[in-house]
């Protein structure tokens, strides 16, 4: 449908397709009274990237409506209807998207908050859909590569993985990878966790070539820094261990194997004496 027609029907009709929309979900208390013909007309002035410029009076109403509905996925998530928040986080992303264009922050915010809703619920199809909605828009948005896109990727990429879907997964793991590395440097401890969830993505594809070199330039950081985290350095060792087996390495992955004994026990004998 043309942009144009889409502004006409919401702000100058009855809305009832839109209004029947949200109140299936609970999200329109009242939205349909109020927002009748002749609630706003649209300017026929355009912006700079074609998309037509709304009225005050349109845009007031865009915002109440938007409003609304934000408060209506609130309420629902404390009333314990996390599904029901989800559904209405993506009408609104996809009705704004309608009005405003395929850049609207707002809409990637609420696609990535039902992304997130779905994750939990398990709901894992739904939220692959959902997040690349939200990834899509901010790379129109912010531009390719941006740093507010590495969340959404590593939430797309663990959707993909619990799907079974490992190599698509692993592209966008890989871009996450990237802008850490850009952005926090090859050493920092944000790209030390994207590398392991490339690693753990290429693992599940079961191409344990590319997940070794991965998993040691992991491993090598974590075990030189004071505070790391124990639980998952272990975690990583026992992972490259079983990927040397794979590699037909398995002089090494045996002394992995008893280095990660011996930090067992001597993370044991520590907790010991803490106690």
């Amino acid at each position: 449908m043309n942009r144009a027609v889409v502004l006409t029907t919401i702000f100058f009709l009855p809305l009832p397709a839109l209004a029947q929309g949200m109140m299936e979900y609970g999200a329109a208390a009242g939205l349909g009274s109020g927002l009748g013909a002749g609630v706003a007309r649209l300017s026929t002035t355009t912006q700079p990237n074609n998309l037509p410029r709304l009225s005050a009076e349109a845009m007031k109403q865009l915002a109440s409506i938007t409003d609304r509905m934000t408060k209506a996925a609130v309420e629902k998530q404390k009333a314990g209807d996390e599904g029901g928040a989800a559904k209405v986080y993506r009408q609104l992303a996809e009705y704004r998207e309608q009005v405003l264009g395929k850049t609207d922050k707002v809409a990637g915010d609420a696609y990535a908050k039902s992304g997130a809703i779905s994750m939990k619920l398990g709901l894992f199809d739904q939220a692959e859909s959902a997040l690349k909605g939200a990834f899509a828009v901010c790379q129109r948005s912010n531009g390719p590569g941006a740093p507010q896109a590495v969340p959404i990727l590593k939430q797309l990429g663990d959707s993909l993985t619990a799907q079974k879907k490992s190599d698509e997964a692993q592209d966008y793991f890989e871009q996450a990878l990237k802008i850490e590395e850009r952005v926090s440097g090859e050493g920092s401890p944000s790209a030390c966790k994207a590398r392991l969830d490339l690693a753990n993505s290429m693992v599940q594809s079961r191409d344990f070539k590319e997940a070794e070199p991965l998993l040691k330039q992991s491993i090598d950081f974590m075990s030189s820094q004071e505070k790391a985290d124990n639980g998952t350095l272990a975690g990583a060792m026992g992972q490259y261990a079983e990927v040397l087996k794979h590699n037909n390495k398995a002089s090494q992955a045996e002394e992995v194997s008893h280095q990660l004994e011996a930090m067992k026990q001597k993370n044991g004998s520590s907790s010991e004496k803490k106690d």
